[in-house]
């Protein structure tokens, strides 16, 4: 069985799946832990959303904490 290349959804497969080969994997950088510059970060870049902004900095602690992420 074979999708028609003109169907919507074959478009949003090859977008979807050219966009997940782009991505750099084995690519890192090294973790910054500094809560303040988070939270910064955050409330800059992100307006609203206090409960995942909270979330996430309660994420970076815990990793903090066990020295892990």
């Amino acid at each position: 069985m074979r999708m028609d290349e003109m169907s919507s959804e074959s478009n949003i497969i090859r977008t979807y799946l050219e966009w997940l080969v782009s991505i750099p994997y084995g690519v890192t950088s090294e973790d910054n832990l500094e809560l303040d510059k988070a939270k910064a970060v955050l409330d800059k870049e992100h307006y609203g959303m206090d409960d995942v902004k909270d979330r996430i900095l309660e994420f970076i602690a815990i990793g903090k904490l066990r020295n892990s992420l």
